[in-house]
């Protein structure tokens, strides 16, 4: 969807953080971007529970985390329905650090660098939390994100013109994929 241009564009990701436990929890999320604008429809589930959610749509497995419950299962039951109908399977695992700063002045201002950003071609979801093979995508770089909610705060583009960052839309998603197209790391589906 990005290659082809499109305003507007749907990410279908399933996310954990942190090292493997016994108790980790995934998110399987919906990342929405229309022009500059980005939402998230999320749910979480325990990584444990994750195959009976994908093979059963088993959605007794999505966990009751919040006020919001109601929105989570119906994330979920979006989630699955592409799953199906556009035939949906994992192709790339990308993991990186970050580093995240919020405004403590209650803008919503938020700040994230994301480093060492690696990836591998995959096709389950059983190696999620996998860290090894991984090929590095840009060793001595890092990615400044600056997100906010309405209105970006007066001073920021002030230390953006300063140090002459530039705005660019960048997916670590496609990154990662044209890292391995253009060092043959391929797998026979892509």
């Amino acid at each position: 969807e990005k290659l082809a241009g499109l305003k507007i564009r749907n990410k279908f990701r399933i996310r954990g953080y942190n090292e493997l436990t016994p108790d980790s929890i995934v998110f399987v999320e919906i990342k929405r971007k229309e022009n500059d604008f980005v939402s998230k429809d999320r749910a979480l589930l325990f990584f444990s529970e994750l195959k009976d959610f994908l093979n059963r749509n088993d959605l007794t497995k999505i966990r009751n985390h919040s006020i919001e419950y109601e929105k989570r299962l119906a994330s979920a039951k979006n989630f699955l329905f592409y799953l199906t109908k556009d035939k949906l399977e994992p192709i790339i695992n990308v993991v990186y650090e970050r580093e995240a700063m919020e405004c403590k002045f209650g803008s919503g201002l938020r700040v994230t660098f994301d480093m060492n950003i690696r990836s591998y071609l995959t096709h389950c979801f059983d190696n999620l939390f996998n860290n090894v093979e991984m090929e590095t995508l840009f060793p001595s770089h890092f990615i400044l994100e600056i997100k906010y909610n309405k209105a970006l705060p007066q001073w920021v583009p002030v230390i953006i013109n300063k140090y002459n960052l530039r705005k660019e839309s960048l997916s670590k998603y496609a990154l990662s994929i044209d890292w391995h197209l253009k060092n043959k790391v391929l797998i026979h589906s892509i």
